[in-house]
């Protein structure tokens, strides 16, 4: 058998060039999770580096502001600040980057304001890097994106999203807890200090040694090659769809 499977639907090269200039297409296929999804997983060297600096407690800058790691308390008192970057497939705006780069610029345990006072403290900040709002956003994406990295390492789950997750206070005290048993820091020293990379890398090698054998088994790193060929199917699932769509009407 080759690589298409027996009795599989053929798509013509004219079929082929139709949806390469297809706008409904080329939407579908833009704008698909789990293509997205499946491109995230390729390796990144930059979110590599970055969950490496989180680790070590390198101090870094997003333009002119300098920055520290992004912890679970940051993380989670984000959350409860509804700052978008928190909240999947939701749209960021300027005042979500001041707020975040504001967050990241400052030990939660030493505010010297009232919580209600921080998003006008915060203004200003995308300004004040001197980059770009859309640099500014690429900037946050980056550091997001290196902290969870060690997740993308998990099995897909049926039924499972990152919808399901609240980052609440139950949500930092039992990854701050679990963090604090593996690793014998205290548990403010996981919650205020550690990086959330760290506390990712640590849940996923608790999960490898603890899960069961068969779930225990798929937690790896996928190499760009099997990621490329789930991409190919998947873009050819989509084809395949909208074809039969089109002839359906």
């Amino acid at each position: 058998m080759t690589h298409m499977e027996s009795g599989e639907r053929r798509i013509t090269p004219e079929e082929l060039k139709a949806l390469n200039s297809d706008p409904e297409f080329r939407t579908a296929f833009e704008s698909d999770p789990e293509l997205n999804r499946l491109e995230q997983l390729k390796y990144d060297e930059r979110a590599e580096f970055l969950l490496f600096a989180g680790i070590l407690h390198y101090h870094f800058a997003i333009g002119k502001i300098p920055i520290g790691v992004l912890t679970p308390a940051k993380w989670s008192f984000l959350y409860f600040a509804e700052n978008a970057y928190t909240r999947r497939n939701a749209s960021a705006g300027i005042a979500d980057m001041d707020l975040f780069l504001y967050i990241l610029s400052h030990s939660l345990q030493n505010l010297t304001c009232a919580l209600h006072e921080i998003p006008a403290k915060a203004s200003g900040y995308t300004a004040a890097s001197g980059l770009s709002p859309e640099e500014v956003h690429e900037g946050i994406l980056r550091i997001i994106r290196g902290a969870f990295l060690p997740l993308e390492m998990l099995p897909q789950q049926p039924g499972k999203n990152d919808e399901d997750v609240r980052y609440d206070g139950e949500w930092l005290v039992r990854i701050a807890s679990l963090a604090a048993r593996e690793s014998g820091c205290s548990i403010e020293y996981c919650k205020f200090t550690m990086s959330l990379g760290e506390i990712c890398t640590i849940f996923v090698d608790h999960q490898r040694r603890n899960a069961d054998p068969d779930y225990a088994i798929q937690i790896r790193r996928r190499s760009d090659m099997e990621t490329s060929r789930k991409i190919m199917k998947r873009t050819r699932d989509l084809q395949i769809e909208f074809l039969s769509k089109k002839e359906r009407t």
